[in-house]
């Protein structure tokens, strides 16, 4: 009886300890903030209006549908906060967070702020509400753990798309290690280990056991799982996560936000810098990732759907790969992805790669409350200049522009703030700008020629074009049927070969110019020449004719699918014989076709 209560009493406290740490562990639920939710409605319409549907349907999502783990601390001020992972919590302003007690019934915190951020060390803080009061917090210990230490790992990874409890028992198996998904590995290494991490997982802490009230501290935080090996996960070391936590809620004001100030600017300039056109595809789209989370939320969003759109319709294979799953799990990044790419892209064709040292920080950086100016050189004639807000304690670009000309516009007329939630109905203000941009890559036209100078050569024909089009070059070819009419014979300029009906066939090479005006409109001017062979059949037998065309004239496209255009185009013809150069036809053209 003895030994089954002592087993009985063990058992117990067992659940008692597991029933305290778990109080000390939530789930993290992000809400989109509404500079989110306004890009994502205006980007839901300009997807939908270019006729790429799903992608408009992956915007319309205003909830991200997503969670993390992430566990209370109380500091210093004596006030309690939860620490999590900022990809957990990234385009948020504001999350809710949600416990469970030992019975499985949970609780809701509603609108909890997220208070800082870091961008290279991926971890976040969030506040809770004055009148809400947490009595079980976790400590976090300066140390890291020996390898083959034991630990645990604790949070809510997903089970069924449902954040599961789970706390697991495993060894560290790497105490200093280094992966190509920080910011910079080489400034900052991580905890290696096998106790067990799931999606979900991320922001909620690695355990070692020690003699406290509650059994545990916290020497990490669980941020990365590598999937292609087994128990192989990665935490942020808690010196990482004292650093950030000193400087976000101890900081001196004005210090420290330009000393913040320069440290992204070095990660950045690293960023760009860093650059090879042979990088393997993971390499360049690991590093445009990390771009991203210097990207701030309140960014121009017509040039961010402009480039996205440009990625989906020009940009290599393995760019775009990745624009598109980003466009089905976090849209919002989709578009920062872009404003990356065009950023990295530009800096690449540069003279030289941006650098920055404290001497050129000091003297030429501008700061006014919040906001940031950087100019940096690339070359003699070549600067690019950087634009930051100081948002959730971190330093973050909104604009960037190219020898005083901005890629990302800080006007009001494309400023998040100045669109209206209820302009549904309301085509959305957009700068009237004309653009070369690529047409269609092949085209199917029908064309009339009509005769309009009768004294010389009178040309009458239906033609089929089909032809292969570049961006200012298109080649193809026209079969035709002449309709009846009187023609000069080879031979002679004053004899009539008196009336004929004709087949002609034919190759042109066309130079073109497209001109974008608007989504759905685009202006077409063009100059070709012709060669065609006419079989011609008359009451004086056969006769056969090649002859050069020289057109000058524009087509009108419209756009009607994703990938369909309705083109009208119109000319005006010059037909020389080939045997009296002085002889020339003159005729109009009119035709329409469809374009894909």
């Amino acid at each position: 009886m003895k030994k089954t209560i002592l087993i009985m009493t063990c058992f117990l406290s067992t659940m008692m300890l597991f029933a305290d740490i778990k109080d000390a562990i939530c789930i993290v639920e992000p809400q989109y903030s509404k500079n989110v939710l306004k890009t994502m409605k205006k980007s839901a319409k300009f997807f939908k209006a270019e006729y790429y549907d799903d992608i408009s349907e992956a915007f319309k999502k205003d909830d991200p549908k997503s969670f993390g783990s992430g566990f209370f601390y109380k500091h210093t001020n004596n006030t309690v906060y939860v620490i999590t992972n900022l990809h957990v919590v990234d385009n948020a302003d504001y999350v809710n967070i949600k416990m469970e007690d030992t019975n499985g019934k949970r609780s809701t915190i509603k609108n909890c702020k997220v208070l800082a951020a870091h961008p290279a060390f991926d971890l976040a803080i969030i506040s809770l509400p004055k009148n809400k009061k947490i009595n079980t917090t976790l400590e976090i210990v300066n140390t890291r753990p020996k390898d083959g230490a034991e630990i645990w790992s604790a949070g809510y990874p997903g089970l069924g798309n449902e954040p599961s409890w789970q706390l697991g028992k495993g060894t560290v198996t790497n105490r200093v290690t280094r992966i190509n998904e920080l910011i910079n590995p080489e400034k900052m290494t991580l905890i290696q280990h096998s106790a067990p991490v799931d999606s979900g997982n991320s922001g909620g802490p690695l355990l070692i056991k020690v003699n406290n009230s509650i059994g545990y501290a916290v020497v990490g935080i669980n941020t990365w799982k590598a999937f292609f090996r087994q128990a192989t996960n990665f935490a942020m070391p808690t010196q990482a996560l004292k650093e950030f936590i000193d400087n976000a809620l101890n900081r001196t004001e004005t210090i420290a936000k330009k000393k913040q100030l320069y440290t992204s600017i070095q990660d950045i300039c690293d960023l760009l810098s860093d650059y090879d056109r042979e990088d393997k595809e993971n390499e360049q789209n690991t590093r445009l990732a990390k771009i991203t989370h210097y990207m701030s939320d309140t960014f121009d969003i017509d040039r961010a759907n402009d480039l996205l759109l440009d990625i989906f319709q020009v940009a290599d294979q393995d760019i775009r790969k990745k624009a598109l799953a980003l466009s089905f799990s976090t849209p919002i990044d989709a578009l920062k992805f872009a404003l990356a790419h065009n950023l990295e892209d530009t800096i690449y064709e540069s003279e030289k790669k941006p650098e920055i040292t404290q001497e050129l920080f000091n003297k030429n950086v501008i700061i006014s409350n919040n906001t940031a100016e950087l100019p940096l050189e690339l070359g003699s004639k070549s600067k690019v200049i950087l634009h930051l807000n100081y948002e959730k304690a971190s330093w973050l670009l909104t604009a960037f522009e190219f020898d005083g000309k901005l890629t990302t516009k800080k006007t009001k007329k494309h400023s998040n703030n100045d669109y209206d939630d209820d302009d549904d109905d309301e085509e959305t203000s957009r700068s009237t700008k004309v653009k070369i941009e690529s047409t269609y890559n092949m085209l199917l036209l029908v064309h009339y020629n009509f005769e309009i100078d009768s004294k010389k050569a009178k040309v009458s024909a239906l033609d089929i074009d089909f032809s292969y089009a570049t961006t200012y070059i298109s080649f193809g070819s026209l079969i035709g049927y002449g309709i009846p009419h009187d023609i000069f014979s080879n031979t002679s300029s004053s004899q009539s070969v008196g009336l004929m009906i004709g087949f002609r066939l034919g190759g042109y090479l066309q130079a073109h110019v497209p001109l974008k005006f608007s989504k759905t409109f685009s202006l077409i001017p063009y100059t070709d020449i012709k060669f065609l062979a006419s079989l011609n059949f008359n009451n004086s037998g056969n006769n056969s004719l090649i002859n050069p065309y020289a057109t000058f004239g524009a087509g009108l496209k419209f756009k009607l699918g994703k990938d369909t255009q309705f083109v009208i185009s119109t000319g005006y013809n010059f037909m020389l014989n080939l045997k009296n150069t002085k002889e020339m036809g003159h005729a109009a053209r009119i035709g329409m076709g469809i374009g894909f």
